[in-house]
């Protein structure tokens, strides 16, 4: 049996960046790779009948904000719990139950505009995917 992993498609460092661990703590500079293009295993099909639609977050000023219908109903997985938990400034918080299909956007880090969050307990047998994504613009 091959156990080579795969190559990864064409790719470069774009920024330098600490990371971040699950469980608290910071990992020093680390590459942030952007792809010279979409790897075919990552580009999504048309699905006609899909109406993306953007639902922004009350956070005290913070951006955060949902975008829903990113898969059909026919493909809900049914997470249950796993809610992430976003702080406003004044400590009080939004929770936002993760559903399959749906994308949750905020700054995440360490500044002044980084929204604090934590990520809750899934307690049912189904599992909930987290992706974090690293996006920057050039000015």
């Amino acid at each position: 049996m091959d156990r080579t992993p795969p190559l990864w498609p064409a790719h470069r460092a774009v920024a330098h960046l600490p990371g971040s661990l699950p469980m608290g703590g910071v990992v020093p500079v680390k590459p942030v790779h952007a792809f010279a293009q979409t790897p075919d295993a990552l580009r999504w099909q048309p699905q006609p009948g899909l109406q993306a639609r953007r639902h922004d977050i009350e956070l005290g000023g913070l951006l955060a904000f949902v975008i829903d219908e990113l898969v059909t109903p026919a493909e809900a997985d049914g997470v249950q719990g796993g809610n992430t938990h976003l702080y406003k400034p004044d400590g009080s918080g939004v929770d936002v139950s993760p559903v399959k299909g749906s994308a949750l956007f905020f700054r995440h880090g360490f500044g002044r505009d980084s929204v604090r969050h934590v990520g809750c307990q899934v307690s049912g047998a189904v599992s909930k995917y987290v992706a974090r994504i690293n996006v920057m613009y050039s000015v």
